[in-house]
């Protein structure tokens, strides 16, 4: 194996400046409600615009075990209406309000969301209200929300990337919620008004809500509107069910392949177990994985594209979760250095947790995370959707500040030891997706080979 030390800043251009903390902290009003609900506001005054949402704890890992997927289903059957208000007339007095209306399902929660003209304030409060409250699931709404998520797995299903994603994340948390990637048909088959309603009235829950609004609003009338139409909200006292976090045990490479005949490239995919957002390694892992793989300058696309000319795009990230993480390595190269690949690849990871950043590695780092936090950040769409994650990930609002102040804080020798206990090759699951017939023989010197099962599509099997 060679080395891939990375690259000298080029000549000519100006020197890497030394990356500032922010000297603005967003300053996030925080209410609670009598019944629970939690009221976060950050007024940002100038254009007149509001984005505005409700964050309900429990996305997937609030699914059935028996309908693995349901939420993502769940939160497209809320835009089609409540009791009092039909999707059509909704969309119409969205429309008059200059707004839209968005809905989305993530790991730990599931939020509805408007942008729109801050004027509409008290009307995007009303509709969302509605929506949690007392929502419709009319049955041709419902058909419609079916034959679209239909539609979209059977394009997913074409694609090597969310092969790959499903047979790694199934690897990594077997049965766990966390696991599912997209609904699976016999989930989509089976959603109804009926089943949609009881899962509305188990999920949301006063004490379980937060109203998110970021923009030319002033936090009071936020709180007022809040009362006024969520205040009177009360719900059946039901028994919580216990959530915990995936049992991740196993510590020994696998090597996972997955047939796609014909193929002229391996889609190849490296995963480990990592953290959770809570966890204390969370910051070392990040700034780690941005030196790793995460940006252009960063170890693994230094060796793989500039050097060794295996791949055009190789990268790497970390997810994580409220109660679990991975980190995930992906790079689609040609058949024939499919085993070179995945070689420089274990190198790589390995190094990560045997040398230390260098002055520079670490500064570029530092500058390339704060400077996109920073940026998103800047967006009253990037705060909002922040103020979200952070409200799903069971994160007070108080922690807006923490990753840019941790950033800086970070030292070397730390990002090394979290690059020891989380990116050892040893413990990896390799998912390669190809042509097994032509790849085989470079992926057998690193393990026996595992013939990934066809799934049920849409769940994340092995």
């Amino acid at each position: 194996m060679s080395s891939a030390e990375p690259s000298t800043w080029p000549p000519g251009l100006p020197p890497l400046l030394p990356a500032e903390r922010p000297g603005v902290k967003e300053a996030v009003h925080v209410d609670t409600l009598s019944n629970g609900v939690s009221v976060w506001v950050v007024r940002r005054p100038g254009l007149p615009l509001v984005s505005l949402g409700l964050a309900c704890l429990g996305g997937k890992r609030d699914d059935p075990h028996a309908l693995p997927g349901l939420s993502a289903l769940l939160a497209e059957g809320l835009k089609e209406g409540s009791e009092t208000l039909t999707a059509e007339a909704l969309h119409e007095r969205l429309q008059g309000e200059g707004a839209a209306l968005g809905a989305s399902a993530g790991a730990d929660g599931l939020s509805l969301s408007i942008h729109g003209l801050a004027d509409g304030l008290d009307t995007f409060v009303d509709i969302l209200s509605q929506l949690v409250r007392s929502p419709a699931f009319p049955e041709e709404g419902i058909a419609r929300v079916r034959a679209l998520a239909e539609e979209d797995l059977a394009t997913q299903e074409s694609e090597p990337s969310f092969l790959a994603v499903r047979v790694l994340l199934r690897a990594l948390f077997a049965d766990h919620p966390y696991a599912t990637v997209a609904p699976s048909m016999s989930t989509i088959s089976a959603v109804s008004p009926g089943v949609l309603r009881g899962e509305a009235k188990r999920r949301f829950r006063p004490d379980r809500t937060a109203v998110i609004a970021v923009g030319d609003v002033d936090p009071g009338a936020v709180l007022k509107a809040s009362e006024r139409f969520l205040g009177g909200w009360e719900h059946d006292a039901l028994p919580e069910t216990p959530v915990e976090g995936p049992e991740v045990g196993r510590f020994s490479r696998r090597i996972l392949a997955v047939e796609r005949p014909g193929s002229v490239q391996t889609y190849l995919m490296v995963g480990n177990p990592a953290v959770s957002r809570n966890h204390p390694d969370f910051f070392a892992l990040s700034l780690a994985m941005t030196a790793y793989g995460g940006a252009f300058t960063s170890r693994l696309v230094t060796n793989l594209r500039t050097q060794k000319g295996y791949t055009y795009s190789p990268g790497a990230r970390l997810a994580a979760f409220r109660y679990a993480g991975y980190v995930r390595t992906v790079s689609a190269v040609r058949n024939e250095v499919t085993g070179a690949a995945l070689n420089e690849i274990f190198y790589e990871l390995d190094r990560m947790g045997a040398i230390e950043l260098s002055d520079e590695e670490l500064e570029r780092s530092r500058m390339r995370d704060v400077g996109l936090r920073a940026t998103n950040l800047q967006t009253s769409s990037g705060l909002f959707s922040e103020l979200m994650s952070l409200f799903s990930s069971g994160l007070g609002a108080g922690k807006l500040d923490e990753p840019s102040e941790k950033l800086f804080t970070i030292q070397r020798d730390e990002i090394k030891r979290a690059s020891k206990r989380h990116l050892a090759s040893y413990a990896t699951t390799v998912v390669a997706v190809g042509d097994l017939g032509v790849i085989e023989e470079h992926l057998a010197p690193f393990g026996p080979i595992e013939v990934a099962a066809a799934p049920e599509p849409g769940f994340a099997g092995t």
